[in-house]
């Protein structure tokens, strides 16, 4: 029992020192992200911020989805979700358009999604023009 109390001791020790160490780590990184304190929008190459707040790209979309389709839409067509995709990601191109680099997909949720899935605009941020759309099943 005695030569079971310091290897008890020692492993406490180092459980201790390892738990310390990660501790500092932790603190550190947190450290440096508070003294680098970059914006958002400074690590963001431009091209692919959405321009303003969105509004515009999803009105320009649920300018093209018809009366039929705008039923199937689940929430306010104001609240449809935007991401950076590019003019190759475009199943359905709308065609002899010149687009830029600057193609954002505007996606409607449907109560059809399961079906025939979402419904899906693309567009040239640049022109506010429609280059294409998804597929829809």
């Amino acid at each position: 029992m005695n030569l079971m109390t310091p290897v008890f001791i020692g492993t406490l020790i180092v459980i201790l020192f390892l738990s310390g160490c990660g501790n500092f780590q932790i603190s550190k990184s947190v450290e440096s992200e508070e003294t680098v304190s970059l914006s958002t929008s400074s690590t963001i190459p431009i091209e692919e911020r959405i321009p303003g707040d969105g509004n515009e790209l999803r009105k320009i979309a649920w300018g093209q989805v018809g009366e039929i389709a705008r039923e199937t839409v689940i929430g306010d067509w104001k609240e449809a979700s935007i991401e950076k995709s590019s003019f190759e990601q475009v199943p359905l191109k709308k065609d002899s358009i010149k687009t830029s680099n600057n193609i954002y997909k505007v996606t409607f949720k449907t109560n059809q999604d399961e079906l025939i899935g979402a419904i899906g605009i693309y567009i040239d941020a640049v022109s506010n023009q429609v280059v294409g759309e998804d597929a829809r099943d």
